[in-house]
């Protein structure tokens, strides 16, 4: 084989070595990047996780506050957050997403269960995603996001929060009723069932008093009153959720005073003003 021959294979080979090695840096290229895309989805879904734990537990601890304030915000009671970069300063959440690009931040109005007739607000966090569009629409009128692109999104239901408080609470307003009840009645038939006498209120209250409660004309907190010491409960059986106090009235125009069968309330505290009565009687 001429020498010419040889040169010839030889720029051939160098050739075909060349194309083979950009082919595999071309296929370890594309499986780096696909490795990064995964790495970056994982991170998204992790901070994704993060934002949802920190969103419910920053609604759940400002429940109260949030859900007395009718407009489409966060009122925790010392900022009113409209922005997604305020409730990160807030809760701890990260200020960018796993592409650092911003998060965006859409609250409903306040809104009302129809079932329990209890106030909440919904809001939503969303990413743009890998393209770096945000694509999701928030229709506030109906508080409907319609996800779109390759959006991430997170929603905090109060809907759920609040219901889970109005059922706590719910149960201790009952609890605590069936504690005062029993109380009085109790005095009631140690009294030989004396039907002339009331016993949700005392003689420096009213004539007809056998009790030993103080005159509450109006709902008075609980802490408020001599109920705690008479009856001896404490503040975990007196206080709602929210940290707040049921309500106590026993002389009010809406109850019986004067006679049988007498009558008390206990009042649950909701957020935005409204209050669920309890009107009761010890057995007669």
């Amino acid at each position: 084989m001429s020498f010419k021959n040889r040169d010839g294979f030889a720029i051939v080979y160098a050739m075909l070595f060349i194309m083979l090695v950009g082919v595999i840096a071309s296929m370890i290229y594309l499986k780096q990047s696909s490795n990064v895309k995964i790495i970056v989805k994982k991170r998204e879904t992790e901070m994704l996780k993060k934002i949802e734990a920190l969103g419910k537990g920053f609604y759940d601890s400002h429940a109260f506050s949030i859900d007395s304030n009718p407009n489409a915000v966060l009122d925790d009671g010392r900022e009113v957050i409209t922005t997604y970069q305020q409730l990160a300063s807030v809760t701890g959440m990260p200020q960018r997403d796993a592409w650092n690009m911003p998060f965006r931040l859409y609250i409903s109005r306040r809104l009302v269960d129809t079932v329990a007739n209890f106030y909440y607000h919904d809001f939503y966090i969303v990413s743009a995603g890998e393209n770096h569009r945000f694509e999701s629409i928030y229709d506030s009128a109906n508080n409907i996001l319609t996800k779109g692109g390759d959006d991430y999104v997170v929603k905090i239901s109060g809907e759920e929060i609040e219901g889970k408080n109005y059922l706590i609470n719910s149960r201790k307003l009952y609890n605590l009723v069936k504690i005062v009840r029993n109380f009085t009645g109790t005095l009631y038939r140690y009294s030989n069932s004396d039907r002339t006498k009331n016993f949700f209120v005392s003689s420096s209250c009213s004539g007809n008093g056998g009790g030993v409660f103080g005159c509450y004309t109006n709902p008075t907190e609980f802490s408020r009153t001599n109920l705690p010491d008479e009856i001896g409960i404490t503040a975990d059986v007196y206080k709602d959720a929210y940290g707040n106090d049921y309500l106590f009235a026993n002389y009010s125009n809406d109850l019986s005073t004067f006679s049988p069968p007498y009558t008390a309330k206990i009042g649950m505290q909701l957020p935005g003003g409204k209050t669920v009565w309890v009107v009761f009687s010890y057995s007669l």
